[in-house]
């Protein structure tokens, strides 16, 4: 009897991970999805403000997606999507999140970093993103991004510092 509890709660305990993750990740990229991101951004605005630090907001969108999606397939733009999302993840600090706050739209939390910091930072991604290949995609592909830059001073500021975006890169033709 108890061997057969013990077995009940490791899968009750692995059943409450994977809802877990299924509440707070974007199946395709992996990556938080905007509700998460939203919960994220609250607890790390009230931080920064505590401590009276910077915390920039970055929205990124992939530039001619539909394009991609429309000529080359809808699993191409999938690719794109998840080529991002790593890309992102491996060129963002430790304590940087990146989440997908939309189609082809993904929000970057930068904690203690300053704009001219966040812009470096943005600059490194748009580099790095035109230097990867995609996965089963033309190798003349090269996937660009318009971002917008932010600073959020407190938690009642998130939603002012998202929507506008200041345009701080100019979109790629």
């Amino acid at each position: 009897l108890r061997r057969k509890l013990m077995e009940q709660r490791a899968d009750l305990a692995s059943a409450l991970e994977r809802i877990q993750a299924l509440a707070t990740r974007d199946v395709l990229t992996g990556l938080l999805n905007r509700r998460a991101m939203l919960d994220n951004m609250a607890r790390q605005a009230r931080e920064q403000a505590r401590r009276g630090a910077h915390l920039s907001l970055a929205l990124i969108d992939l530039d001619h997606f539909k394009r991609i999606n429309d000529s080359l397939g809808h699993g191409v733009g999938d690719r794109v999507l998840q080529a991002f999302a790593k890309v992102a993840e491996t060129e963002l600090r430790g304590g940087d999140v990146v989440a997908r706050w939309g189609g082809e739209e993904f929000l970057v939390m930068l904690p203690d970093t300053s704009p001219a910091q966040a812009r470096h930072c943005i600059e490194r991604i748009r580099l790095a993103m035109q230097a990867t290949p995609v996965a089963q995609a033309p190798e003349d592909l090269v996937v660009t991004f318009s971002a917008g830059l932010s600073l959020c001073r407190c938690e009642e500021d998130i939603e002012a510092a998202i929507d506008p975006f200041v345009r701080i890169l100019p979109p790629s033709t």
